[in-house]
């Protein structure tokens, strides 16, 4: 997949970025290592309202086929828009204080409330890909809403996202989560959500979602995140309110991180499973999509909160 190649600026700001996450990130060496103090209390979003559309991409964020990657991967490139190309049912939810994330509603016909995931994209990716990927997944059974992020590059045909830091992503999340609950009412059920991410999202996700087990009991974390845990960090998510973790994997450097992670995850009471695409490479799409499809089943426990294999 050919793809425009980002400016050296943009590069540098973007590298900073990460590396700040990766400075905040616990790099565990025993099972009980002290785990890092929460992140501190969120500030007050802007009261302004943004309201902007993109375009869709249908391809994955990265094709990579590299078994091995380094322990920090580059930014994923950048989509291409296609507007010919949108998925079905997709539209913007504004937030307060950021730009608007994007929203995929449940088919129509369905109990309700619906469940509600919020999905994190990775860098250099867009919301609309990963909520379009998620409503397939999940088969249109739940709410899909993703932020946005901050614009990294937007240049002609592309368009490109991040998160700053952990703590960007953070209060980001919870302005989504308000703006489900204030737009949404009743329809979506955001008492117990299901968090996801892709790389960055994931990583930066793990850092900051322990605080928040009570509203994200359960973690999809897909080629990101799998580095971020110990004991001491399990116990406290699982004091919070945590339940599950799915790991899914399409590096040998994410599946071995994320075994060794999900193994503390499950001495502390946190059901944990470890999916791992062999060559799938550095994606959330392909066959690491399919392996979060089939364990669907373990993301919803039998629990109607997380009822995502409605007929």
């Amino acid at each position: 997949m050919a793809v425009e190649r980002s400016a050296p600026l943009e590069i540098a700001l973007f590298s900073l970025a990460l590396a700040t996450s990766a400075c905040g990130a616990a790099r565990a060496k025993t099972g009980e290592e002290s785990a890092p103090k929460d992140s501190g209390a969120l500030h007050e979003a802007s009261r302004r309202r943004v309201a902007t559309s993109t375009g869709v991409s249908t391809r994955p964020e990265a094709d990579a086929t590299s078994s091995d990657p380094s322990p920090d991967p580059p930014p994923d490139p950048p989509q291409r828009v296609a507007p010919s190309e949108r998925a079905d049912q997709l539209g913007l939810l504004p937030v307060e204080g950021f730009e608007a994330a994007a929203l995929a509603a449940p088919r129509e016909g369905l109990r309700e409330p619906r469940p509600v995931v919020v999905v994190a994209h990775g860098a250099g990716g867009t919301p609309e890909w990963h909520c379009a990927s998620w409503q397939a997944l999940l088969r249109s059974t739940a709410f899909i809403v993703c932020p946005r992020g901050r614009s990294m590059a937007r240049r002609g045909e592309y368009a490109a996202y991040y998160f700053p830091d952990h703590l960007w992503l953070e209060r980001e999340v919870m302005a989504v989560v308000a703006a489900v609950e204030r737009e949404l009412g009743a329809r979506a059920d955001t008492r117990r959500m299901l968090y996801a991410g892709y790389s960055q999202g994931a990583t930066m996700g793990a850092l900051m979602i322990v605080a928040h087990a009570a509203r994200f009991p359960r973690l999809a974390l897909l080629e990101g995140g799998f580095s971020e845990w110990n004991v001491a960090i399990g116990k406290r998510f699982r004091q919070n309110g945590g339940e599950r973790v799915l790991f899914a994997c399409g590096t040998a450097h994410c599946a071995t991180r994320a075994r060794r992670s999900a193994e503390w995850l499950e001495q502390t009471g946190v059901a944990a499973r470890v999916e791992h695409a062999e060559g799938a490479g550095h994606t959330s799409g392909g066959d690491v999509a399919k392996r979060v499809a089939a364990s669907v089943d373990f993301l919803s426990g039998g629990d109607r909160g997380f009822d995502f294999t409605a007929p």
